[in-house]
């Protein structure tokens, strides 16, 4: 959890107001805000079909084999990236890196900020990876943006292709900026024929979602928050 980027794989237009002013997040612009640090705002929770699994053995076992990304006790980490949030108005806001930027629009929804990445990328699906991506998407708060969808030829192993932005979730809490982060491994199959992926990306958990576990399925989740200060 050392780069925001690699972390996150994953303000409706407000009254414009001068140059003096502040607006409805009470910020002049540039705001600037600095990542300083995470922490984990929930533990470790496992799931399967049949329910919630509080056995923290179990839990334990599990990280610990296939992914240790997860914080097993609560923890505050620095992040000394040198990355920063820069809201340069009410509607934009830049993820800055040195001389690397990448801009957002921001939006306002259900008491978040949800920022939208500016730039598209596409992203190739494999019919064996259809099971995860159901739970995936299944329990995020914010769903991905996915369009332009395009059929790919058989015999290449990818099913179809489409398009999408990169989002984050955020809310302004006093000085500080708050990213929220959801990370998940699932584990599909038994010991003689499985699956694992994990996924940390800027979300919130949908426990709805956890209607589209299968038999054999197993999902650790955990909520994270990046802070930014106030500069």
């Amino acid at each position: 959890m050392k780069k925001l980027l690699t972390l996150l794989l994953s303000l409706a237009t407000l009254t414009a107001c001068t140059d003096e002013e502040t607006d409805a997040l009470g910020l002049e612009y540039p705001a600037t805000f600095s990542i300083a640090k995470t922490h984990n705002t929930t533990p470790v929770r496992m799931y399967t079909q049949a329910g919630e699994v509080k056995d923290g053995t179990l839990i334990k076992a599990f990280v610990q084999k296939w992914d240790d990304g997860y914080f097993l006790e609560n923890k505050v980490e620095t992040i000394s990236s040198g990355e920063s949030l820069v809201f340069q108005n009410s509607s934009l806001v830049e993820l800055q890196n040195g001389s690397t930027n990448e801009a957002y629009e921001v939006s306002q929804k259900e008491g978040e900020l949800l920022f939208t990445s500016k730039k598209e990328f596409s992203i190739f699906v494999q019919p064996s990876n259809n099971h995860y991506t159901q739970v995936s998407k299944g329990i995020l708060k914010y769903k991905p943006l996915e369009y332009d969808f395009k059929k790919v030829p058989t015999g290449t192993g990818i099913q179809e292709m489409y398009t999408t932005k990169r989002q984050l979730v955020a809310t302004l809490k006093g000085q500080e900026l708050h990213v929220y982060t959801l990370k998940y491994t699932l584990k599909s199959g038994d010991q003689n024929s499985y699956a694992v992926n994990s996924m940390t990306q800027s979300n919130l958990f949908d426990p709805s979602g956890l209607s589209n576990l299968a038999a054999k399925d197993t999902l650790v989740v955990q909520e994270f928050v990046i802070v930014a200060d106030k500069k």
